[in-house]
């Protein structure tokens, strides 16, 4: 009888080992922060460090270099750690520009559509937890629009970012779970062009 109990006991040993060695190799989000459009003039290669208020206080306008940001996306079942993918899909809005920084014509513009991606390396605590942020890296300039769409600009004018729209934004874990955020970003014209 006593055997029976060794044996039993250690057949609920190795399944609970096995049931958390599972648990451990299969991550998973548990919560994502929401994505924010902010500057890249003050938000860093450091945001990861940055608090998403602060981020949003600093960035009353995204500027010529809107980006995306996501703060505490906390991910679990994580063994040492864990890398965190940001793909986000964009349509930017490039105008040409005169010398006296007018807009001299709405049909005057190009859209370049695209994504531009961020990814970061997340530690998992002891208990398999790992906690982090993503920001994008920069739209493409204006040189680099023109280039990939082909546009030029008339004589005396020079193309110029007007303004973008992310959506259809991905998060995804490197061998894990992969999500699609239902967030829309839109930057305003900087050119004070409307749709």
């Amino acid at each position: 009888m006593r055997n029976r109990l060794i044996l039993l006991a250690a057949v609920v040993a190795a399944g609970l080992v096995a049931a958390v060695a599972a648990w451990a190799g299969n991550p998973h989000f548990l919560s994502i922060g929401s994505a924010q459009l902010v500057s890249g003039s003050t938000a860093t290669a450091t945001a990861t460090a940055t608090s998403a208020a602060k981020l949003a206080a600093d960035a009353s306008s995204t500027g010529t270099d809107p980006r995306v940001f996501i703060d505490n996306i906390v991910v679990v079942g994580v063994k040492a750690g864990v890398t965190v993918q940001l793909t986000a899909p964009f349509q930017a809005v490039y105008v040409c520009v005169n010398g006296g920084s007018n807009v001299p014509s709405a049909a005057n513009k190009t859209i370049l559509a695209g994504q531009i991606s961020a990814s970061s390396q997340f530690t998992a605590d002891r208990n398999g937890r790992a906690t982090g942020s993503l920001l994008t890296g920069s739209l493409p300039t204006s040189a680099e629009a023109a280039a990939a769409t082909g546009f030029a600009c008339p004589s005396g004018q020079r193309l110029e970012f007007d303004r973008v729209v992310f959506s259809g934004l991905v998060l995804s874990i490197v061998g894990g779970e992969s999500v699609t955020l239902e967030a829309t970003l839109a930057s305003e014209s900087l050119h004070g062009l409307s749709g």
